[in-house]
């Protein structure tokens, strides 16, 4: 999806500003509305910075109560997420549900690898994390930074992070019980080397 061209079709004017302090803002003008973006900002996240701020104009349209602050800018993210892939294009584009499928479509939708996640996530039911070792030491366990990107599993759960370590330090996938909810379910988790010392995890419910 072309967010330039949907902030057309919207009656939304789209300005870049050198000097901008935020990301990007929206507000009215005059009968439509206006979209401002700092300048500097890499083409994948000028793109989704568009459409995060589109989402505050669709829900400004709609003139219904909103979430706090924090909730809402959650939600305009998903919005974003959902536009620049959206659900009737996607659904034919997953092949498999694989790690490799997610680098796949984060560059076949030109979007960031949190938004292709975030998608993949919602379709597939899966979870998936970003890991990256700080600082090189005998315990991989103890230097391992993670970021969860999307899906139901929390990033500070022990079993979790030390699997995730394990994975790295043995270079192979593996099969692992983590708590969902109020069960345990077992997971198969896989992984993809990334640029600049990162890896990406994939975490697939077994059925």
């Amino acid at each position: 999806m072309d967010p330039q061209g949907l902030a057309s079709a919207l009656n939304v004017t789209v300005l870049e500003v050198a000097d901008l302090r935020v990301l990007g803002e929206a507000h009215r003008k005059g009968p439509g509305h206006e979209i401002r973006i700092r300048k500097a900002l890499p083409r994948v996240r000028k793109r989704f910075t568009i459409a995060h701020e589109i989402a505050h104009v669709i829900l400004d349209h709609r003139k219904r109560r909103l979430p706090g602050t924090a909730q809402l800018e959650q939600l305009c993210d998903r919005i974003a997420a959902a536009l620049l892939m959206p659900r009737t294009a996607l659904r034919g584009r997953i092949q498999k549900i694989a790690v490799d499928e997610i680098i796949r479509l984060r560059q076949e939708f030109d979007v960031s690898l949190q938004t292709a996640s975030l998608r993949f996530a919602a379709f597939t039911g899966c979870a998936v994390f970003l890991t990256e070792i700080t600082r090189t030491g005998e315990d991989a366990h103890q230097n391992l930074q993670i970021k969860k990107l999307a899906g139901p599993l929390a990033a500070n759960d022990t079993t979790l992070r030390y699997t995730l370590a394990v994975c790295l330090r043995d270079q192979r996938p593996a099969v692992v019980p983590l708590q969902h909810g109020r069960g345990v379910v077992v997971w198969d988790v896989e992984f993809a080397p990334l640029e600049l010392g990162r890896t990406l995890f994939l975490l697939r419910p077994r059925r």
